[in-house]
């Protein structure tokens, strides 16, 4: 099915005002990156605490499952098996995520055999520049490699995806993710390195006074001393009085953990993530540490808008796709997640609304449905009918049938029936035991 898109269809949106950081001193309207990418890698491959905080992002936002909704089977289907067998998007999605929380920007090309898409490539984003004019309209991009610094790659704007993290008034470019911490990051890293001096110089000794001891004696003891160094099993011999003291021990009680403490918590605060999961318990409990969770959540959720709105507004136009006939959507990547949208779907059933309202409410959430599916009414199995309640009392054990009830139970359930049966039950018992005289 070939399909024709309009003007209107591409997302192409430009400003009347002069965006934020535009200097025209290049010909070719290339702007360079606001700060040093390497800076931030850096950061990220070196520290273990940001390290696993962002792997652990990329785990739970990289696993989420997508698909495509709308009205047109076909183009649903060709999308879903274009992105899953041919794109290998999965797999691009945790190189996009990875590139977004890092860097702020993300690069994604778009390689095409034969007029189709065939493949995509994460850019590299420390050697990204956009080319821009000064209203913010999108130019293409350049790739300059330090390897080849006399050749720059020129890519056009149906060519390259841009994805940025931080969005803050017209700035093209992202804001840094990682800008906030880079003071505490310096910081623990030379705390680091002077925990290793204190290690490397002032490794624990034995220091040995000996107050009485004649000059002779102290030569014989320090010749004891170096064989005991070379046998650990050797006894030491001494003479008179001597002190022994332990030299070389750094108290870090005094403050040093304190500080690596607090550098670490700086740290782990701007990605999210709960500090259990890192495996540091703080003073983490199940109250703060299920708020904790749902903030983490929120940010995960956060990343994966950006992407989808940039795929559904910017990559499906490109590959000839209008989002009216097929969106991009992220399915809930939490099974509470899922559970609440569809207890929220049964509260907007239960106020009447109606049934295609409430099914776009449920696909709007990630929910996976079929373009067929509808809501039905489920049967009352109920056996327990009102028209068979007395005054609030169920009756249970009455008999019924078509024309109406033939047992009629009073306000204890007890039909008149009953009742007879039960005080003749009682007259024979009473008549059956003797008499009280007979049990004294």
């Amino acid at each position: 099915m070939v399909q024709y898109l309009k003007d209107s269809d591409f997302e192409i949106r430009a400003s009347l005002g002069i965006v934020k950081d535009y200097y025209a001193t290049d010909p070719e309207n290339i702007v360079d990156r606001p700060s040093d990418y390497n800076m931030f890698l850096e950061m990220y491959t070196s520290d273990p605490v940001l390290s696993s905080a962002i792997d652990t992002t990329v785990d739970v936002g990289g696993g989420t499952k997508f698909h495509f909704e709308g009205k047109n089977k076909a183009a649903i289907k060709k999308l879903d098996d274009l992105f899953v067998n041919t794109l290998d998007f999965d797999i691009v999605l945790r190189n996009l995520i990875y590139c977004m929380i890092i860097y702020g920007d993300a690069y994604l090309e778009v390689r095409y055999i034969d007029g189709a898409p065939s493949e995509l490539h994460s850019l590299e984003p420390t050697e990204m520049k956009i080319r821009y004019d000064k209203h913010g309209e999108i130019l293409g991009f350049v790739q300059e490699s330090l390897a080849y610094p006399d050749q720059k790659v020129y890519f056009t704007p149906d060519e390259v995806i841009h994805f940025s993290l931080k969005n803050i008034g017209s700035r093209v470019y992202s804001y840094e993710p990682f800008k906030p911490i880079m003071r505490e990051y310096i910081t623990k890293k030379y705390a680091n390195h002077y925990m290793s001096s204190i290690f490397a110089n002032f490794p624990p000794r034995l220091l040995y006074t000996m107050k009485t001891a004649s000059k002779e004696q102290t030569k014989n003891f320090i010749e004891i001393l170096k064989k005991a160094k070379r046998s650990p099993n050797k006894d030491l011999v001494g003479w008179g009085d001597i002190e022994m003291q332990q030299a070389g021990v750094f108290d870090f009680s005094k403050g040093l953990v304190d500080i690596l403490n607090y550098l670490r918590s700086e740290i782990l605060m701007i990605t999210k993530v709960p500090p259990i999961w890192m495996g540091i318990p703080d003073n983490s409990n199940r109250s703060n540490s299920e708020a904790q969770i749902r903030s983490f959540e929120t940010r995960v959720k956060s990343i994966l808008n950006k992407i989808a709105s940039a795929i559904n507004k910017k990559l499906l136009p490109i590959i000839g796709h209008s989002v009216k006939s097929a969106k991009f959507v992220f399915e809930p990547f939490t099974l509470t997640e899922e559970k609440s949208s569809l207890d929220n779907a049964k509260v907007l059933k239960d106020i009447g609304l109606d049934d295609d309202t409430i099914i776009e409410y449920i696909r709007s959430k990630g929910v996976n449905l079929r373009v067929e599916a509808s809501i039905k009414e489920v049967e009352n199995t109920n056996i327990f009918k009102e028209n068979n309640t007395t005054e609030g009392n169920s009756n249970r054990g009455a008999d019924s049938n078509s024309e109406g009830r033939k047992t009629i139970l009073d306000a204890n359930g007890v039909s008149a029936a009953g009742k007879k049966k039960t005080e003749e039950k009682d007259a024979k018992l009473r008549t059956a035991l003797p008499s009280t005289a007979q049990f004294w």
